[in-house]
């Protein structure tokens, strides 16, 4: 894939499915796929699940244009609690704020604040590297089969 982005026809190969689920499958099928690559800044293109999904008893494919083949490097703000959450009576950190910087993996100590009209925060600011197409595609496809619609899965 070229950086100005290249078809994507992702093709999977079923056991028989039933006929009258096949336009809604394929459909749901193709969404959770582009709005996986979407929302991790690989496409921009207007997708048409009509017209951009297929569907055999035995086949599900979605072709998605203008997919890049690196995600670019993304600047990922993660909201904390409130100020007035984050320090307790004594103006120590509270159990909130404590464990919303372990689960970013730093100290308190490291936060950021964020002052916005609706009140301040605890922030914590990160940069992800980018990441090329083949890893990201895999987990859409992953994804996109863990949330297919099937009333009655198989299991192997």
């Amino acid at each position: 894939m070229s950086d100005k982005g290249e078809t994507l026809l992702v093709e999977l190969g079923t056991e028989e499915l039933p006929p009258k689920a096949l336009w809604y499958l394929s459909r749901e099928f193709g969404e959770v796929i582009h709005g996986f690559l979407k929302k991790q800044n690989l496409t921009n293109s207007a997708f048409n699940s009509i017209d951009d999904v297929y569907a055999t008893p035995r086949r599900l494919a979605v072709l998605i244009p203008n997919v890049l083949s690196k995600q670019e490097t993304q600047q990922i703000e993660r909201r904390g609690p409130s100020l007035q959450a984050a320090f307790d009576k004594n103006g120590e950190p509270s159990k909130a704020a404590l464990g919303f910087a372990e689960s970013c993996g730093m100290e308190f100590s490291d936060l950021d604040k964020l002052e916005t009209d609706k009140g301040s925060w605890l922030v914590h600011r990160s940069e992800q590297a980018e990441r090329n197409a083949d890893t990201l595609v895999i987990e859409a496809i992953e994804q996109a089969i863990k949330q297919l619609p099937i009333p009655k899965r198989m299991r192997w």
